[in-house]
């Protein structure tokens, strides 16, 4: 970084899902200033794809106080690859194993407050069972929901998908998908 001198860091929050470090900086032209950052692990979105149809999860989210329908996603945990983040959360939120999962991009997720990125796959081969939800996803009812492909991009021009991670996983998606 070379317009910003970092003079002192200091970890001023931390819990077992994120850190909140507040960072001193002394510019260029000598102005001081300070930087609050959230670390938090890398996490994944999967495209669970399968004869023209991608499987999503709706719930609701506790922050928004409102049901979204989102991608498959979650936080890969200390010591997962994101491969084996995005096998167990699209398991744990939908019931779904793929035979097959490729990773098709790498986004910045909050790139003004964090250095957390995610990992976007495409999984095929897909064999069904029953979900495996946390307390969140259990209290938030998260359900599995089976949307045509070609039915999405008006969800999203409707204001029917409005979860940000979710279109961008789905932009990539679109760029990549071969089917």
């Amino acid at each position: 970084m070379k317009n910003w001198k970092i003079t002192n860091r200091k970890t001023v929050h931390e819990n077992k899902y994120f850190s909140i470090v507040k960072e001193d900086f002394i510019l260029p032209d000598n102005q001081k200033g300070e930087y609050f950052l959230l670390e938090i692990l890398d996490f994944v979105s999967v495209v669970a794809v399968q004869d023209g149809h991608i499987f999503f999860v709706e719930m609701e989210r506790y922050a928004l106080k409102k049901k979204l329908l989102e991608i498959p996603m979650g936080g890969a945990e200390k010591g997962e690859t994101l491969l084996q983040a995005a096998r167990r959360e699209l398991r744990e939120e939908t019931g779904i194993t793929a035979k097959k999962m490729k990773k098709i991009g790498y986004l910045e997720a909050f790139k003004g407050k964090s250095d957390q990125r995610f990992g976007v796959f495409i999984a095929e081969g897909l064999s069904f069972g029953e979900q495996e939800l946390d307390d969140i996803e259990s209290a938030g009812g998260a359900k599995v929901v089976k949307l045509k492909i070609s039915e999405i991009p008006e969800l999203i021009r409707k204001g029917k998908i409005t979860d940000s991670h979710t279109i961008a996983t789905f932009q990539l998606f679109m760029l990549n998908y071969k089917g």
